[in-house]
């Protein structure tokens, strides 16, 4: 075989970049059951969302014998506290028995931008039903950092829900509550081992959130007190990046959270269950939700009640080779 050439894209590409979309889609697609059904017959969002990265000059294509047989886009921005590197789901694509040989010059090329960059930590999300790309991606030093999941919606079934927990839908009554129960979960993620900084927000973003007619706000009492609450919002437009549609409700956009003491005494449960039927009243037919892999307390419920359909995978590279290979960041 001839070695590969990579070389930077321009939007001439488009439509060369949108048929290797297309077909490593449908060869994906039928493990991806939950994903919403737009994104299996609607391509329109695609030639502006490559664009997007390649005026930038975020873009790179594979070429065998000159035949163009796969690419990857990318954005660097601030993520975490981090300059990032990340190239989303739909952000790639390679197809064919040299898929895994063209990911890997894909990838090897795109690493050294990223740290000429100033970049050493490097995120690729990619499909759940996708092992191959996860073995490359993982032998070239990437971990899990974060799935996103859906589900219907149809109502849990087969569930046997406490009756020592309400449910209350939330109203300005509850605004004083609402906050102190998201300054608790915004307390909860900073520690080990998520380590996730979240900035506090004031009452003026839980004001707005409850006002919100596109967003569903519940909380559980437990004991006469509030003791939880779960957030799902209608997705307003197509989110390439989460495979999110405008038939999907999500669970954010803060929590889910439930105090230490009333864990694991069905709060949760049938607080998703008040999601759902939210989602269902609106006419929405997917529910998303998305959380990190180190979320051990919270990620046995996820994966019990939804379908993985994206994972995130991160690494983070030695930071002394930006000595070597650093270049000014673009304005």
């Amino acid at each position: 075989m001839l070695p590969i050439q990579v070389h930077p894209l321009d939007d001439t590409m488009l439509g060369a970049m949108e048929e290797v979309r297309s077909e490593q889609w449908n060869l994906l697609l039928p493990r991806l059951k939950s994903v919403p059904g737009s994104w299996r017959s609607d391509a329109k969002v695609f030639p502006p969302f490559f664009s997007r990265f390649l005026q930038h000059n975020w873009g790179l294509g594979a070429f065998l014998e000159g035949r163009f047989v796969g690419y990857l886009v990318y954005d660097m921005c601030d993520f975490q506290g981090d300059y990032c590197a990340l190239c989303p789901v739909f952000g790639h694509g390679a197809v064919g028995k040299n898929r895994v040989a063209v990911y890997q010059a894909l990838l090897q090329r795109a690493s050294e931008n990223w740290v000429r960059g100033g970049s050493v930590n490097h995120l690729m999300s990619f499909f759940w039903s996708d092992p191959q790309l996860q073995e490359v991606l993982y032998g070239l030093g990437f971990g899990l950092y974060m799935i996103d999941a859906f589900r219907g919606d149809c109502l849990l079934e087969g569930e046997t829900f406490s009756t020592e927990v309400e449910i209350i839908p939330g109203t300005f009554e509850h605004l004083q509550v609402l906050k102190a129960l998201g300054d608790a979960a915004l307390e909860y993620s900073v520690q080990s081992p998520l380590f996730l900084l979240h900035h506090e927000e004031n009452e003026g973003y839980y004001r707005r959130v409850l006002q919100d007619p596109e967003v569903g706000v519940f909380l559980a009492r437990m004991e006469g007190k509030m003791v939880g609450f779960m957030m799902v919002c209608h997705v307003s437009c197509p989110e390439p990046a989460t495979l999110c549609d405008t038939k999907t409700a999500a669970l954010e956009p803060l929590g889910p959270f439930i105090l230490p003491k009333f864990r694991n005494r069905g709060a949760g449960t049938l607080l998703l269950q008040a999601c759902i039927r939210w989602a269902r009243k609106k006419g929405l037919r997917s529910i998303h939700v998305d959380f990190e892999s180190a979320n051990t307390l919270c990620r046995p419920f996820w994966e019990r009640f939804f379908q993985p359909a994206l994972l995130t995978v991160r690494r983070h590279v030695n930071s002394d080779v930006l000595d070597v290979f650093s270049e000014p960041r673009e304005a």
